[in-house]
């Protein structure tokens, strides 16, 4: 049945048609429950990811804390302290393959890698202040200098070429 304005209308007379669109219908309606279903349970994989990162990086800044505090009462020497510390942050591990950075914040230092498990990556910095402040890098310190935040990024993966989705 054709109507004015070009909009045009079918009946159907057919129960096989009736019951073929039923059917359709119903598998749309799923398929958006398993897309509403596969967003919940990423969202509540992120919040897991973020609770254990938080968690790794306050058990690193106990390490780093107890440390400096040896150095303060002369058990060991400030230098010590931060060879000790490395050495520990260097090896932490958990979800697997993540681990733990520390960027420098200093003046003149803002981004330099200060400690990851790769000790050849340790102190170098590929930027100047001012351009590491505008990089991923930069939105991690300043999140983590305002004590808390996350930062979704595109890296490679410890020991792999390909970009990765990371949370920092």
């Amino acid at each position: 049945m054709n109507l004015k304005y070009g909009i045009q209308f079918y009946v159907i007379k057919d129960d096989d048609q009736k019951e073929n669109i039923l059917y359709l219908g119903g598998l749309l309606a799923f398929a958006a429950l398993l897309a509403i279903e596969f967003q919940s349970v990423e969202g509540l994989m992120m919040e897991d990811r973020r609770a254990a990162i938080r968690n790794q990086v306050e058990a690193a800044h106990s390490i780093v804390v107890a440390l400096a505090g040896q150095a303060e009462a002369g058990t060991i020497t400030q230098d010590e302290a931060k060879r000790r510390a490395r050495d520990a942050l260097r090896a932490i591990r958990f979800n697997g393959k993540d681990y733990v950075l520390v960027y420098g914040t200093a003046p003149g230092h803002v981004g330099r890698n200060l400690v990851h498990p790769d000790p050849k990556i340790e102190g170098m910095k590929s930027r100047s202040d001012e351009e590491m402040k505008r990089t991923f890098v930069g939105q991690m310190i300043e999140r983590g200098m305002a004590e808390g935040g996350f930062t979704d990024y595109r890296w490679p993966r410890l020991g792999g070429a390909e970009p990765a989705l990371k949370v920092g």
